[in-house]
């Protein structure tokens, strides 16, 4: 018996060329809501995302967003959350500023862009309708412990990256 079924957002619940949650998504989960399986919405997407998913009628029994560093219970409670440390996140910051690298830290409450990116601007610009705390602060690391990221860079520039951070985050 199927006990728990888990889905990503984007591109499998989200139709991103209409820009919604097709109705026959929001029913099939509903379907397995009735029938008692778990649902599980797994994203690399912010906390925030979790009124977006209101919004359409769906109500996840768990929320993992920020790629797996957060989990959010149906009742909005946070049932695990794991951070970078101060010292992880600049060093990251310390990399990134120099090569130019777009820099994005997801927070429980907020998203701050640390080093602006044209390619932020356009996923930004793409989902207006998602209701982003979105600030740009190039030093909010420095008061508070990020439980993910983004980076804007080149495929050759993400590799070297994954290579300098090897072992501590990719």
């Amino acid at each position: 018996m199927i006990k728990l079924a888990a889905f990503d957002i984007d591109g499998t619940l989200f139709d991103e060329r209409r820009g919604e949650f097709p109705a026959s998504a929001v029913e099939a989960l509903r379907q397995l809501h009735h029938k008692g399986i778990l649902i599980v919405i797994a994203t690399g997407r912010p906390p925030q995302s979790a009124q977006t998913l209101r919004e359409a009628e769906i109500f996840p029994d768990y929320f993992v967003c920020s790629n797996g560093h957060l989990v959010i219970g149906r009742d909005g409670a946070v049932l695990l959350e794991e951070s970078f440390s101060e010292e992880l996140a600049e060093a990251v910051w310390n990399y990134c500023r120099p090569r130019k690298i777009g820099l994005l830290w997801k927070y429980t409450d907020c998203t701050a862009v640390c080093r602006g990116d044209p390619e932020f601007d356009l996923i930004f610009s793409k989902n207006k309708k998602q209701p982003l705390d979105v600030r740009y602060d190039a030093a909010m690391h420095l008061r508070r412990r990020p439980n993910g990221g983004c980076l804007a860079c080149s495929v050759d520039e993400l590799a070297r990256f994954n290579e300098a951070f090897n072992g501590q985050c990719r």
